[in-house]
């Protein structure tokens, strides 16, 4: 995944996206948009560098992120063939886009 973000706290919720658990028809495919609206709502526990964080991505396209106990909120939404993610804090908000390809191991 490339990522072109504005902030640090954006670029680990979009890396987050992009480990979602379905897997696609084929291996080392972008995975399409539609793809990505059925698969990613749910609710999952990552392991990233050794931290649990839990993920809730609602169908409507909320979003929530646990953290220890700190929770950060958003939207999640996709756009074309991208997974674009928003975290909303205070009065501000930093969103990231990108496109999520599959490896055959990974997102």
């Amino acid at each position: 995944m490339t990522c072109r973000v504005p902030g640090p706290i954006v670029t680990l919720c979009t890396c987050l996206f992009c480990m979602v658990a379905a897997m696609p028809a084929e291996a080392s495919e972008q995975l399409k948009g539609g793809w990505l609206q059925k698969n990613l709502p749910g609710r999952y526990t990552l392991v990233i560098y050794g931290f649990d964080v839990g993920v809730n991505a609602a169908t409507d396209g909320n979003l929530t992120l646990t953290f220890m106990s700190d929770e950060l909120r958003g939207k999640w939404s996709v756009k074309g063939d991208q997974l674009c993610v928003t975290l909303i804090e205070g009065q501000k908000s930093e969103t990231a886009c990108s496109v999520v390809h599959y490896d055959g191991s990974k997102y």
